[in-house]
């Protein structure tokens, strides 16, 4: 015996299956770099606090860095070592986030303000900093603590593991068609005219001097 499904009963399932694939897609968005439009500066210190281990050269140092927070979550700091300015971050997953810190063409199509200044100033011009090692369900707290005492220069946002002030520029955009995200989907034509949509009317980026 047949069963047959009712086109409304079809069509909610492949909605259904719609919107979730929509919610994970965006999250991937949102998770990789996009372009700021705003600097955080809030009057507040400059970090001052010594690191559990720091490495002088990233360049250099790449192995050892990678040796070092194998398995481990971490808050960590990158310091320009040309002009001193900073950046304040944290992971759960030390493969993947020091893996884009390397990868020229992850920091040459996002318009992230540390990704550039590493572009501009190479890595070896840069200090790679472990503040502290944190549990994976504590790292983004203890990366909060940080951001509520210091400014630091390269980062944009008040809130850890936030995505309030991000926007996809048009040449970002225009960048990504074409190419696989990492769940494997194309990033389609439609897809980022939303994206690009969903952000007219905001305020227009300011430069940001790295």
């Amino acid at each position: 015996m047949k069963t047959i499904f009712s086109s409304t009963h079809s069509t909610s399932r492949m909605s259904s299956t719609s919107n979730q694939l929509t919610r994970t897609i965006k999250r991937y968005y949102l998770s990789v770099g996009l372009m700021f439009t705003r600097n955080l500066s809030r009057g507040l210190p400059k970090f001052n606090l010594n690191p559990v281990v720091g490495f002088n050269n990233a360049a250099e140092q790449k192995e050892e860095i990678f040796k070092t927070c194998k398995g481990k979550s971490f808050v960590y700091r990158w310091i320009n070592k040309t002009n001193g300015k900073d950046y304040l971050g944290s992971t759960s997953n030390s493969k993947s986030r020091l893996s884009s810190y390397y990868d020229l063409k992850t920091l040459s199509i996002f318009n992230m303000p540390i990704y550039k200044a590493i572009l501009k100033y190479g890595h070896s011009n840069f200090i790679f900093e472990i503040v502290e090692f944190s549990q994976p369900e504590d790292v983004v707290q203890r990366e909060q603590h940080y951001l509520d005492l210091f400014d630091f220069d390269y980062n944009v946002l008040e809130k850890a593991d936030s995505l309030f002030g991000f926007k996809h520029s048009a040449d970002t955009l225009e960048k990504m068609k074409g190419r696989q995200n990492a769940l494997g989907f194309n990033h389609s034509l439609e897809t980022l005219e939303k994206l690009r949509d969903a952000q007219t009317g905001k305020t227009a980026e300011r430069s940001f001097t790295i």
